[in-house]
């Protein structure tokens, strides 16, 4: 009996020791196959191309190929929705904008539930967005606007991305900033909102610096006031909205991306993760490449990303609640 009471001891505390060795040894070879980045998103939108930017150095970092691949619809629903019930060994890793977060205050029900079903890896990026309006618009500045603006409630419309985009939440902010009736003209991306905005059929549109930029280095569009608390290097004449006297705090990160497992995923490979994304990140050509894409980095922990995704998610709630913004 003394022998195996001994024995069982014996192998529990080899049970525990080798909890805590499996993990280490998983992470230290990790990856062992191709990592898939999903993006919930057709090829080709500012998600992907972000994704894009980054994936081949990432791969090279990782020592595995890092293969992005498209699953879109349902407004990236579907993609996030195959990560979640994947299998949680980091080989399959989520891409996702700001709509990741969004969808389950917009969406009656979502097949996932970010907070439970997801682990934040590191923020991948943000570009500034721009309050752009017609070359020919009265209106000279940010300010000007708010005036005119307030003075045609309800015959003012400005053009989204669709129902609960960035480019749409991100005007629904404004509004309620500064007490604007704007009505939302709803287009299936951007490239088909842009050609009514410089023709003067919209009004404005508060749109990613990225998607902005050819249309206002061309005089195509006049830019107004841009988001962040400082200057875009790429658009170094905007003055940002605070300057405009019309500040807007809660856009100060304007659009952004971000990286997540699901969960599952041991702590360490996580960390191992996030490392290797600062470190791709901070690499010459990666931002190069993004800041030609008018993206800007910033190296965020693990947990000091799930702070500011749990902080961008009460953000946007609240502004979809405020302006009774409902699916389509």
């Amino acid at each position: 009996m003394r022998y195996q009471t001994g024995l069982v001891l014996h192998l529990a505390a080899l049970a525990t020791a080798l909890s805590g060795v499996l993990p280490i040894a998983q992470a230290q070879s990790y990856p062992t196959r191709p990592v898939r980045l999903i993006v919930g998103f057709a090829p080709g939108g500012p998600t992907d191309v972000v994704a894009r930017a980054i994936a081949p150095r990432l791969g090279e970092m990782l020592g595995q190929s890092v293969v992005v691949d498209n699953k879109p619809g349902a407004s990236g629903n579907i993609g996030a929705e195959f990560v979640a019930r994947s299998t949680p060994d980091g080989h399959t890793l989520l891409f996702g904008d700001v709509t990741f977060i969004v969808n389950p205050s917009l969406f009656k029900s979502v097949p996932f539930n970010p907070g439970r079903d997801f682990i934040p890896v590191g923020f991948a990026g943000s570009t500034p967005q721009v309050l752009v309006v017609p070359a020919n618009f009265d209106p000279q500045n940010a300010a000007d606007f708010v005036k005119w603006a307030k003075a045609r409630p309800g015959q003012i419309s400005y053009g989204s991305a669709g129902n609960g985009s960035p480019p749409h939440l991100a005007t629904e902010l404004f509004k309620l900033a500064h007490g604007l009736d704007m009505q939302a003209v709803h287009y299936k991306g951007t490239g088909l909102a842009f050609p009514d905005l410089v023709t003067g059929r919209l009004q404005l549109m508060i749109i990613s610096s990225t998607a902005s930029k050819p249309y206002i280095d061309s005089g195509k569009l006049r830019a107004l006031a841009i988001s962040g608390l400082k200057r875009s290097v790429g658009l170094p004449n905007v003055p940002t909205f605070a300057e405009s006297g019309v500040p807007m705090p809660d856009l100060d990160f304007g659009a952004w991306w971000g990286v997540y497992a699901p969960s599952g995923v041991i702590r360490d490979i996580v960390a191992k993760l996030n490392e290797v994304l600062i470190r791709t990140l901070a690499q010459s050509d990666v931002k190069e490449r993004l800041a030609t894409i008018q993206i800007e980095t910033a190296a965020m922990t693990p947990e000091v990303f799930a702070k500011f995704v749990q902080d961008e998610t009460f953000k946007w709630a609240r502004v979809i609640q405020r302006a009774g913004i409902v699916p389509d």
